[in-house]
Parts: structure tokens; sequence; C-alpha cells
């Protein structure tokens, strides 16, 4: 009987916890977990299960020998990690974003593709059912011809009294290009079948400041709206990411025809008479999908406006455990690790992904005008 895989885990917060479970239900073995704080990454493993829970990571790997690694850390802690276990030809899974910068992008999947070893991205939301069938409705010329797409998404994520966290950090990785951006163009790669080929746009800075309450490992806790009360005595620390976005993506679909995409996204709008969505412009009808990442299906056409509920066989193959966040992360891991078994998967995001959304952000940050993605870099 095949052994089966081993993983090594790195980062112990939300991501660590959906790549420790989406590997396991995998059939993959998380021999260990590793992050910076003790009490923290023990309390993981305890509630995890995992076997040895480290602040070591070095020690974790070259003792280990592990077959993947798995990184769950914030985006500005990966590239060491990442080049010490390629040297042991581990595959690699990288959270998004993969990098705070293009060029330690372009470092990081020049290394790992010099390395030979199987490498993936975690922008997991395109893995949704109902994107799947976006996909389809679109390839089956329910509404004929693309012409534009728009996505729209004006939400409460962030109050000006939330904690401070790694995301308040640009240079950690944080930020609504780093954080939401990257999950769209995982959609929209999806559902158009090729990339941009050129970008403009422009970010912004929602909140000066932020109170600090602790050290918080798990982003979901990023989202809390604290008190006045309890946050009027303690330290308040400079936020340097961005909360929203505008962007403007040209891409050509398979006929030849440029179209645009525009995208528009705040976490910070406490108010907002509209619900978020992501239409498709067609020249015979418009899909109109209602939701942030997971959405209600419905087709505007000459006819009125007809429901497109996503069909069974879409979601009888999708994974079936925990939330939906999980059960993306399940489905990409499943094909993932059936990969790096050499088994046959479905293509999933890989550092290729990753460096082209790096280059993204950066035009879209830079706020230049237009910027031309399809030159070799």
């Amino acid at each position: 009987m095949t052994k089966p895989l081993r993983a090594l885990v790195i980062g112990a917060g939300w991501a660590g916890e959906g790549h420790t479970l989406g590997l396991r239900n995998a059939g993959v073995e998380v021999a260990a977990i590793c992050a910076r704080n003790a009490d923290v990454v023990k309390e993981v493993a305890a509630r995890l299960q995992i076997a040895e829970a480290s602040v070591d990571w070095r020690a974790a790997l070259r003792e280990l020998k592990p077959d993947i690694v798995s990184l769950a850390t914030p985006a500005s802690l990966r590239e060491e990690v990442i080049l010490e276990a390629i040297k042991q030809k581990a595959s690699i899974v990288c959270e998004k974003p993969l990098a705070t910068s293009s060029v330690e992008a372009k470092r990081m999947l020049d290394a790992i593709e010099q390395a030979g070893v199987k490498h993936a991205y975690a922008a997991t939301q395109a893995y949704d059912p109902s994107v799947t069938w976006i996909q389809e409705l679109v390839r089956k010329d329910t509404i004929g011809l693309v012409k534009a797409v728009e996505i729209s998404v004006f939400v409460p994520l962030f109050h000006l009294n939330s904690p401070w966290t790694w995301s308040s950090d640009l240079n950690l990785g944080g930020g609504a290009l780093h954080n939401a951006l990257t999950h769209y163009l995982g959609i929209l790669t999806k559902i158009i079948g090729s990339d941009p080929i050129r970008v403009m746009g422009e970010a912004r800075i929602g909140r000066g400041k932020a109170p600090v309450i602790g050290d918080i490992h798990d982003f979901r806790q990023s989202f809390a709206r604290l008190s006045d009360e309890s946050v009027a005595e303690v330290e308040w620390r400079t936020v340097t990411s961005d909360t929203a976005f505008h962007a403007m993506l040209e891409y050509r679909i398979p006929s030849g025809e440029p179209i645009t995409c525009v995208i528009q996204f705040d976490s910070m709008m406490p108010f907002s008479p509209s619900y978020p969505y992501l239409r498709i412009y067609g020249n015979q009808g418009t899909i109109d999908a209602r939701g942030v990442f997971g959405y209600e299906v419905s087709i505007a056409g000459p006819n009125g406006v007809e429901a497109k509920s996503v069909p069974d066989r879409l979601l009888e193959g999708f994974p079936a455990a925990g939330n939906g966040e999980q059960q993306k992360w399940d489905a990409f891991f499943r094909s993932f690790v059936a990969d790096v078994k050499n088994e046959p998967h479905q293509s999933y995001p890989t550092f290729r992904e990753g460096f082209r959304d790096q280059r993204i952000i950066e035009a879209i940050r830079n706020g230049s005008g237009w910027t031309d993605l399809t030159a070799n870099c």
C-alpha cells in the first residue's frame, strides 16, 4: 500500500486551518504545523489534531522532509521558506497573494520552475460551483457574444474601530487588492477563458490608523467592530493597506474581440442600496450574478429575467465537508494533490497566476494609466 503524502503547514491562522483540512481531506497526512507564536501554534495543533507544533520551520522542514509545504503566512514571510523547501524537492502551495511585489513574485516563480517541483496558488473563490455554472452559460453562448463585464461590491467589512492586524499592513500582504482582487482575477480568467492584456485603476486607504488590541493571527478577526470605549486608551497604529479600488481590465475573448471589465470594490461602505454583483453583458442577454464570491444567477433577455440555479450535477461533485470557504479550499487541494500524485486532475492556479496578479496589483496601485500586460517579464 502506498504511503500517504506528508505535508508541513506554515501559518496558524484561518488560512492555516483551511490548508490543513484541505490537505487532509485530499488524503495527505499533515505531519506538523509551524507559526511564530508558540501558544497559538500549540492550540491550533491540538484543535486540529496535528502531531507536531513548532516555531522553527527550518527544523521541521529538515526533520520531516515533507512531500508538500503549504504556506498560509502573511505574504512577506514566504520566499525564504520556498527557497529552502525546493532544495528538498517539496511541492509548494502558497495562499494568495503570492508575494508583496512583482519582483519578489518573479524570483519565487523562477526559482520554483527551475527546481522543477509542483506549485499552486490558493486563489480559491473561482472554485465556487456558481462560478463554474456562469462559465458554462458563457461558453454555451446563452447570452451571445460577450461585450463587457462589470463587478460592483460595496460592503461593510472593515470599520473605523476594526483592530489592526497583518492585513492592515501593505508590506505584509494586506489590502483589498491583495486579498479581494486576486480572487476576482481568478474568477474572470475562468469565465472569460483568458488573461487580461492591459489594466488601469486606482486604490484608496479608507482609514489612517487602527487600534492595536494584541497579536491577532486569524484574518476573520480583522473585521471585528470594537466599541469606542474599548479602544479609547489603546495604541493606534498606521494603516498602509488599501480598503477600496477601481480597476479596468481589457481581455480578448476567443472570437478575438477585446472586451472591458470594470471592477469597483469598497470594503468600508457602511450602507449601500444595491446588492454586490457580477454582470456579464452579451449581445443577446445579460448574466446577473448576485453576491460577493458565491452567486445567485439569473439571465436578463428579450423575454424578461429568468433564474438560473446551479444544476445538481455541479453540486454533486463539489466537496461537502465544512463551510463554503473550506469547500473551496478542499476543491483546490483535491486538484493539486492529484497532480502531485501524477493522477488525472483539473487545472489549478499556479505561481504564474500569482505573478500575473502581482503585476496587475502594482499597475492599479501606481494609478498611471493603461499598463500593457503582454510584455515578457
